[in-house]
């Protein structure tokens, strides 16, 4: 199955074309949420269902994990911009690939 492939790829790529002032608090998750499925219905080529998932399963753990500008950046449908915090993301996106989709990859 390629939704592993495709959900760590998502958070690989960086796009410098946007760049959030700070924030002062996290957004919320359910903003994290639609963020990402954002993500994985317009550039990753993942179903409905799929993406549903990867979002239930991804968003309160990178709300958990994240700083808040990094969040504010996926509630808009966009990667992390700075390096360590697309790393935890990717391990999260990773996590909840395996979950998702039972280990196989």
């Amino acid at each position: 199955m390629n939704l592993r492939r495709a959900a760590a790829g998502l958070l690989l790529a960086c796009s410098p074309l946007l760049v959030l002032g700070c924030s002062s608090g996290k957004p919320p998750v359910e903003d994290v949420h639609a963020g990402l499925m954002d993500i994985y219905v317009n550039s990753s080529g993942l179903t409905s269902e799929q993406a549903t998932a990867m979002a239930d399963c991804a968003a309160p753990k990178l709300h958990d994990k994240l700083d808040a500008e990094a969040l504010a950046q996926i509630s808009d449908g966009q990667d992390p911009q700075n390096d360590a915090q697309a790393k935890l993301a990717t391990d999260v996106i990773l996590e909840c690939a395996a979950e998702v989709g039972g280990g196989e990859g």
